[in-house]
């Protein structure tokens, strides 16, 4: 009994199986474990952390809840978008998607999977605007250079195409 409910789990959990497999392959070719940091562990944490929290939320039906409240009212999917944009501006966009999309499974909006590859397209452009949004940001800025004179002349055009054809998109 036990042994068919662990490989009942080892089959459901084959993305984590085949993340394992890669790590050791990789290990081996290389002939070399990766090496992590505390900043790295500190991240991987954190975010953990923060998983378990949206978990614990979904669990506890208080996600449920506002969502019931956010599907009153009208424009529903541009709000849920919207809300995307601003949170990817605040923090990185990877953090504002892993906040929005258990939101938004739990609203009934029709076509999630539209919603969420909208939300993904929004939170990535809407994060090239603030220098806070994209991770690759902290990256590139320097104390010599502050972030808004690294607001180049050559990003208005992309970020202006890309910004109106999302909305082209939505509407």
């Amino acid at each position: 009994m036990l042994k068919q409910r662990v490989i009942r789990k080892l089959i459901e959990e084959w993305t984590l199986l085949a993340v394992l497999a890669g790590w050791i392959l990789t290990s081996i070719l290389l002939r070399r474990f990766p090496e992590y940091e505390y900043t790295d562990l500190k991240v991987i944490y954190t975010l953990l952390v923060f998983l378990v929290i949206v978990k614990g939320l979904e669990n506890s039906g208080y996600l449920k809840h506002l969502a019931f409240k956010a599907e009153k009212g009208r424009f529903l999917i541009p709000k849920l978008v919207a809300m995307t944009a601003v949170l990817s501006m605040i923090v990185t966009n990877d953090i504002a998607l892993l906040t929005m999309i258990p939101f938004t499974l739990a609203i009934d909006t029709g076509n999630p999977v539209f919603v969420i590859t909208m939300e993904t397209i929004v939170a990535n452009v809407a994060s090239s605007i603030s220098p806070v949004g994209k991770s690759t940001e902290y990256l590139h800025i320097s104390p010599l250079q502050p972030w808004l004179s690294r607001f180049r002349i050559i990003d208005i055009p992309f970020l202006s195409t890309t910004h109106s054809g999302c909305l082209d998109s939505l509407l």
